[in-house]
């Protein structure tokens, strides 16, 4: 992680305003946030392609397929942060529909079919994360 602060530390860093891609929230030295108007998550890579940023911030799932769509065409620096953990939120008026969905995410995990979606939606995900998805 220093390693890639390091590298844009002083730079313009293209992300998201308000987003987990905003380059403001991970306190990178000097760092020059430069944000682009109507642009999504899954845009990001190409504004750098097409020359209107040199490096962009972006997350996992996008990166995986910036990677897949635009083969060498563009760079992996590393990691700002830590390993992140994802979770799911239910209203506590609704203990019946976490239940479900616990029931739900427990069935996929144990036949491998969360497995198979990962792999599915993002075919390079075991290139660079070789436990995805393990049961």
């Amino acid at each position: 992680m220093a390693a890639t602060k390091a590298l844009v530390a002083g730079k313009e860093l293209l992300g998201i305003r308000n987003t987990c891609v905003d380059p403001m929230l991970y306190d990178i030295a000097d760092v020059k946030a430069s944000y682009r108007d109507n642009i999504g998550l899954n845009d990001l890579a190409a504004v750098v392609i097409k020359g209107d940023a040199a490096i962009c911030i972006m997350d996992v799932p996008d990166a995986l397929i910036a990677l897949q769509k635009y083969q060498a065409m563009i760079k992996v620096l590393g990691t700002i942060t830590e390993k992140q953990y994802m979770g799911f939120g239910f209203s506590k008026d609704s203990p019946e529909l976490r239940e479900s969905f616990n029931a739900f995410l427990t069935r996929l995990q144990k036949t491998g079919k969360l497995t198979e979606l990962l792999v599915k939606y993002y075919p390079s995900i075991r290139l660079y994360f070789p436990e995805a998805g393990q049961e």
